[in-house]
């Protein structure tokens, strides 16, 4: 195989020579007894990254999501999220098993919540008696396409939530993929959620790790549901090094990754056999649909064959995602043998 060009996901960036060399040098501790320095200078960076008192450095996003959604609903009660929301998608189980909450979840095709429509739904669960205790958000919003909630559209659902009693969770893992489109600073995205998670990896580039962070009065709580779930780690500084590079280098990188997203998207729209909705096409997500869903398994095996690899992870939708290992040849020649593919399976 001559090229290998793998638009699976966002998690395959590696750590380059620099962070190599800072994990490699890191100053380390217990963090468990709060004694590793790197970490503890990760966990300030980042909270003042963010916009928020205090940070809380996990071993995934999703334990991260998780204790979010243990501090909005004080380990009770309901969540609203939207159907395809990854907290309620994709981490529901889990969540609901360590939380004790449970999640109620709406449909809202463009991602983009309806403050009318949530409105709505709290009303009615009101009535019907539902301990309705937070609202989970996810900006940019992954199977909804990439797309982003503005910070205007942000502060407007959380002010209804909060006006409702209700406290608000963003998984923010692209939270600065999201940033660049909007052309705002995350803090004005998070500003006024109660908690968030972003992720190191991803469009960051770290190795692992993510942040969850919120009220600096809620530290202890935080540190306490982690280390339910198994996340307190000894001499984690060796890989939160390479976190703090990815925070204070990474940013910048992904304006360049939405931009050979919104590459594919617009190559690939007017290919025969397939639609691209390029309204949605605002980060480093490019969905493609399939006329013929039945054929997506089939355009990604074949695809895989000659080195282009990406996800069909819905119904007849395929998922191309790009980030600091994908430049834009590697777009173009991945866009050449999606077109070649689909002339083969529409003939």
């Amino acid at each position: 195989m001559d090229k290998v060009v793998d638009l699976r996901s966002d998690t395959l960036t590696c750590p380059n020579e620099e962070m190599r060399q800072a994990m490699a040098a890191a100053a380390v501790g217990d963090d468990c007894h709060g004694e590793d320095p790197t970490v503890a200078e990760l966990e300030r960076l980042a909270a003042e990254r963010i916009g928020k008192g205090t940070a809380l450095y996990c071993p995934s996003g999703t334990m991260g999501n998780s204790i979010g959604i243990m501090s909005c609903t004080d380990c009770g009660g309901v969540v609203l999220a939207e159907e395809f929301n990854h907290t309620g998608y994709y981490e529901r189980e889990g969540i609901e098993q360590v939380s004790h909450a449970k999640f109620q979840l709406y449909e809202e095709p463009s991602g983009l919540s309806d403050p009318a429509k949530i409105e709505a739904i709290i009303k009615d669960a009101r009535n019907d008696g539902v301990d309705l205790r937070a609202l989970a958000l996810e900006n940019s919003f992954n199977v909804r396409g990439g797309v982003c909630l503005s910070p205007a559209q942000m502060k407007e659902l959380c002010d209804l939530a909060h006006s409702n009693g209700m406290k608000v969770h963003l998984d923010g893992a692209r939270i600065f993929n999201a940033a660049a489109y909007l052309g705002c600073d995350v803090q004005d995205i998070a500003r006024e959620v109660d908690t968030v998670m972003f992720c190191l990896s991803k469009g960051l580039g770290a190795p692992v790790g993510s942040m969850i962070a919120g009220d600096a009065d809620k530290r202890e709580f935080l540190h306490r549901c982690r280390k339910k779930m198994g996340g307190g780690m000894r001499q984690a500084g060796i890989i939160a090094a390479g976190g703090m590079i990815a925070l204070t280098q990474g940013p910048d990188r992904c304006a360049i990754d939405n931009a050979n997203g919104r590459f594919l998207a617009e190559s690939l729209a007017g290919t025969p056999g397939l639609h691209v909705d390029l309204d949605k096409c605002q980060t480093n997500i490019t969905m493609i649909h399939l006329d013929t869903p039945e054929k997506a398994d089939e355009l990604c095996d074949r695809c895989a064959e000659r080195g282009v690899k990406f996800f069909h992870i819905l119904d007849g939708m395929c998922r191309l995602v790009c980030y600091n290992a994908i430049e834009r040849e590697d777009c173009e020649y991945a866009v050449g043998v999606i077109q070649d593919v689909m002339k083969e399976i529409e003939s």
